[in-house]
């Protein structure tokens, strides 16, 4: 991973010209062995947490499922890094406890489940205008104090991805975007 990411943000400095002090994850796979080789690496500003997310199975990825909804510091040996988590919130907010208490193997099992039927992501990708402002209400309302969403890059080019295929889907996007912006002003 660390050859990866020195080769990846050498690509990043070579367009723009300045190092890269924030970084993503993809896939939310960020574990804890890698907040001190972004640290090494000079990142002060992460985006690679999404709360209430965990794997199935502990060796098949991280567990986020505990971490904060607003910003936090991350210690990275001498050094820290802010983590700006992505926005997510149950349904239900007992609902995280309730799962938390389950034994184990089920636990796990329903905790990794949680985003996909218990808890709404500010992912405008995949949810409609609708959605992502109860999203922001029900965040909000709850003491949300940042709101974080995120998409790839390869969603902004046409047919970059299967469910944008074309110019007129990403404009779409785009419009929802700029529409959710214009709700949330």
């Amino acid at each position: 991973i660390a050859a990866k990411l020195a080769a990846l943000l050498e690509a990043g400095r070579a367009f723009q010209s300045a190092p890269m002090t924030s970084f993503r994850m993809g896939r939310w796979d960020m574990h804890r062995s890698h907040w001190p080789l972004l640290a090494a690496a000079g990142i002060l500003c992460d985006a690679s947490v999404r709360p209430l997310h965990s794997a199935a199975r502990p060796m098949q990825g991280p567990d986020h499922f505990d971490a904060p909804g607003n910003p936090y510091w991350v210690s990275a040996g001498d050094k820290k890094i802010f983590e700006v988590p992505l926005t997510v919130t149950p349904l239900v907010p007992q609902l995280p406890g309730l799962l938390r208490g389950l034994p184990e193997p089920l636990g796990a099992k329903a905790r990794a489940s949680l985003k996909t039927w218990g808890a709404l992501a500010l992912l405008p990708v995949y949810h409609p205008l609708w959605a992502m402002c109860a999203v922001t209400r029900l965040y909000a309302a709850r003491g949300g104090r940042v709101l974080s969403l995120t998409w790839h890059s390869s969603e902004m080019m046409p047919g970059g991805t299967p469910h944008l295929p074309d110019a007129a889907a990403v404009e779409r996007f785009t419009r929802k975007i700029d529409a959710w912006l214009n709700w949330l002003h």
